[in-house]
């Protein structure tokens, strides 16, 4: 028997995209733990349905994305530095130009220019959406991603070119 899922805190983690019904929480199952962060999870609740997320395609039929902003916002949900970590299977992370020297999942303007790092991207073609972005995985390396995002939420990584495998750009860890 599965063990229970509970969510976290009474407010859903907020999303412009349509969910068809469902609130998307920090959550879990089984019992508590320090840190904290390594027992959490994305839970998706409708009604008194609970079901753990935990990659893009488990979110497939489960939304519906309208524009390429939207189709933007749903692949960071998962590589967000305030949401990866509910997702610990992924290892995927996107980093962002710091405005000062750069620390934890930033890169400096003169890293951008070295290792020609381009921002993020989202643009409609046909029925779906292609974002590309910079991703940072647990190994360091700083890739280039294309990726594929349906009106329904269903999900493809498209292709990844590699920047820089020794990239200075570090992965959040929790302590």
């Amino acid at each position: 028997m599965a063990e229970a899922l509970w969510v976290l805190e009474d407010k859903p983690i907020p999303v412009s995209f349509k969910t068809q019904g469902y609130s998307f929480y920090k959550g879990g199952s089984g019992v508590l733990g320090s840190p904290m962060e390594a027992y959490l999870r994305l839970v998706a609740v409708k009604g008194n349905q609970k079901s753990e997320i935990q990659k893009p395609s488990d979110l497939a039929g489960k939304v519906v994305i309208d524009s390429p902003g939207q189709a933007l916002e749903f692949v960071r949900l998962f590589t967000s530095p305030a949401t990866e970590y509910l997702f610990p299977r992924i290892k995927l992370v996107e980093p962002f130009l710091a405005p000062n020297d750069g620390g934890g999942v930033e890169y400096t303007d003169e890293y951008r220019l070295r290792v020609n790092i381009k921002g993020p991207t989202a643009r409609q073609e046909d029925e779906f959406f292609v974002i590309e972005r910079p991703l940072l995985d647990g190994s360091g390396t700083l890739f280039q991603a294309v990726e594929r995002v349906g009106r329904d939420g269903a999900y493809s990584l498209i292709q990844t070119t590699v920047l820089d495998p020794r990239s200075p750009i570090r992965y959040p860890l929790y302590e």
